[in-house]
């Protein structure tokens, strides 16, 4: 049975497994990608709204951020909130809409940065079910992969993958780039917004040092994208194993992926594995591992 497997689940096979996994992922990422380019042109675009209608000769002064809201504002709150609300928004995204339409309610300056981070709210709102979707996918393939070569086959039900603490930790990671961008925005805003230092605060500059709108909206796509490669890998590392055990294996040799890092390189060379000695994926390499068990 073990010499069966070892002809069916090659060292070439399984990397072309890995390449197969990793073009899904870039596919994937062009996805992720679009969503944080649509809600950072979102959130640019409302603050020059507020530019525009508030910004003297001089610029937008700190004075004048300070202000209290005005019917204009209210407007432009309830505007931003319809272009991206929808009644199937999860809780989260509830709780954090509350906050951040208290925030709003403070003045003018605390209003373009409530509009900015629900940008990243809705983003995020956005990347959950994408990122599901991928797992879901992956988890499913790999059964069927993996069902198609071992002759005991595992019961679906007893091995689903249901670790859904990804999403709090994104949820964490979006709270994370909130903060950065009121950080951004107040930082700029002490020292008054010229036209010139608009562009800095909505694009990447060597003057900021990234530090500004367009860098945290790229942040929150990696952030996605760590955690949709991650979250796959464990499932799959997770269905393996079940299917490894189920049908007798003993051993396991570890497969790298093309470029893999120090850690992975020296978990191949370690190798065999004892099955129930083996390192798993994330655990025992890292985040956004493709890296893969055979048996031996």
């Amino acid at each position: 049975m073990v010499i069966l497997l070892t002809q069916m689940i090659t060292k070439e096979k399984q990397k072309a497994r890995i390449n197969q996994l990793i073009a899904s992922d870039n596919e994937a990422k062009d996805i992720l990608d679009v969503k944080s380019q649509y809600y950072l042109h979102y959130a640019a675009n409302h603050i020059r709204e507020f530019y525009v209608r508030y910004a003297d000769e001089n610029g937008l002064s700190f004075l004048q951020s300070q202000q209290r809201i005005n019917s204009w504002d209210l407007y432009q709150w309830k505007k931003a909130v319809n272009e991206v609300y929808n009644k199937h928004w999860s809780k989260e995204a509830n709780d954090r809409l509350k906050i951040a339409g208290f925030i709003a309610s403070r003045n003018k300056g605390y209003m373009m940065f409530a509009i900015s981070w629900l940008g990243i709210i809705a983003l995020t709102e956005k990347q959950i079910p994408l990122i599901n979707e991928k797992i879901v996918k992956d988890t499913s393939d790999e059964y069927l992969r993996l069902g198609s070569i071992f002759s005991n086959n595992v019961k679906k039900s007893s091995i689903k993958y249901t670790d859904e603490s990804w999403k709090q930790r994104l949820w964490l990671d979006s709270d994370e780039l909130g903060s950065k961008m009121q950080t951004v925005i107040n930082s700029r805003l002490k020292r008054g917004i010229t036209p010139e230092s608009l562009g800095e605060i909505l694009r990447e500059t060597k003057a900021y040092n990234r530090k500004n709108i367009e860098s945290i909206f790229n942040s929150a796509g990696y952030n996605a994208e760590r955690i949709l490669k991650t979250e796959s890998a464990r499932s799959i590392d997770y269905i393996a194993d079940s299917f490894y055990r189920h049908n007798g294996v003993k051993m396991v040799n570890w497969v790298t992926e093309a470029g893999a890092c120090k850690r992975c390189v020296e978990l191949e060379e370690a190798g065999p594995y004892k099955i129930e000695e083996a390192p798993t994926i994330p655990d025992n390499s890292h985040p956004s591992c493709r890296c893969s068990k055979i048996p031996v």
